[in-house]
């Protein structure tokens, strides 16, 4: 891991205590300082850092990561009551392999309950949804580790079918596709992006439609025609393995992206689902909705990509926490103390003295 990464954890009863915190000229570049509901993290605490933490405290307001600084006047989790949630990608290119996302979010599962950092619920976005299930332990670890790899997403791909990203609501697009048949809504990923699938010239005609009215809209590489029903004829291998494999009790609870509800408790309504899943939209956003009204207010994003940002623009204008267990640019211990970090602040309570370098007595308690 290299250097260790030193973070300073501060709690205050108020706002304006955790500023006199902040003020102090004996603080510690990492430790665990004060008592009190209102927390800040800081990674790295910096002069510039510091000086930064002073303002967004004077500000009063929450600030959740930016610059690896997080402060939270009041807490989702914890106290707070907020419920936390692991969310997983779905593989988002070609050079992954079909067990690379079930390997990955086993991996990052395990560290982080090792971290006592334990969800309330999983859910997943696209094939995402079925490493949900596996953790879930829906279904052994031997049949899952079977069917992932013998699971080839090329033999799905629908000669001559493209996909696209629009920048609009779902509404909006399902309004202009009306007349028509051959291009259909494959994914409603957040307010403003939606996908869409089908011959490759119509799609190609939708999008210059969507650009010439301003909209920012992308045609993507060949993929299988995943969440559309265009996908049905090729199904015959998944709807056996669903068959094949018996469904069992799931550990924890886990939300469908189909339905924007907790996984049906009886099999047969679970292998119907299973297979639903790859013929049905993406429902995403609804997905994200339907979990913020049910309590939920803190998801980590277990693996790489972009889906933190489809949940942060989901839940903008509302309070929430996305933190990515999988960001690109940090290696494996730093991401995790950054997601631990971010929790904290939040209220949770994570065991930070089991990750190197953070194996700490507190500091004597601050008096403010």
């Amino acid at each position: 891991m290299g250097k260790a990464v030193s973070v300073l954890r501060l709690s205050a009863p108020t706002v304006a205590e955790m500023g006199c915190l902040l003020d102090r000229d004996d603080l510690p570049r990492t430790g665990d300082i004060g008592r009190g509901r209102i927390r800040l993290s800081l990674v790295d605490p910096t002069p510039k850092r510091l000086n930064l933490a002073r303002k967004v405290v004077a500000k009063g307001r929450s600030w959740r990561g930016r610059n690896d600084l997080w402060f939270v006047p009041e807490p989702l989790l914890g106290a707070g009551g907020g419920k936390l949630a692991f969310v997983f990608p779905g593989p988002e290119n070609a050079c992954e392999t079909p067990a690379d996302d079930v390997r990955s979010g086993r991996l990052l599962d395990t560290a982080l309950r090792r971290l006592r950092v334990t969800p309330d619920a999983l859910a997943g976005h696209s094939l995402g949804e079925w490493t949900a299930m596996a953790i879930a332990g829906i279904h052994a670890d031997t049949e899952v580790d079977t069917f992932r790899a013998g699971f080839d997403p090329d033999a799905l791909k629908v000669p001559g079918l493209a996909f696209a990203v629009i920048g609009a609501a779902a509404s909006m697009v399902i309004e202009v596709l009306k007349g028509q048949s051959e291009v259909m809504l494959s994914q409603d990923n957040a307010p403003h992006q939606t996908m869409i699938c089908g011959p490759a010239e119509a799609v190609d005609g939708f999008v210059r439609a969507f650009r010439t009215d301003g909209v920012i809209s992308v045609v993507l590489p060949a993929r299988p025609a995943f969440h559309t029903p265009m996908l049905a004829p090729y199904l015959g291998p998944i709807r056996e393995a669903a068959e094949r494999h018996a469904p069992r009790p799931a550990k924890l609870l886990v939300w469908s992206a189909t339905t924007g509800r907790p996984y049906p408790a009886a099999a047969a309504d679970v292998r119907d689902l299973f297979v639903r899943h790859l013929l049905e939209p993406v429902r995403f956003r609804g997905l994200v909705e339907n979990m913020y009204a049910a309590g939920f207010r803190a998801f980590v994003q277990m693996g790489a990509g972009q889906l933190g940002s489809l949940i942060g623009n989901t839940l903008h204008d509302r309070e929430h926490l996305v933190v990515a267990a999988h960001p690109a640019h940090r290696p494996g211990l730093p991401r995790l103390l950054r997601v631990a970090t971010a929790l904290w602040a939040d209220g949770a309570d994570p065991a930070f003295g089991l990750l190197p370098g953070q194996a700490l007595q507190p500091l004597e308690k601050a008096r403010v």
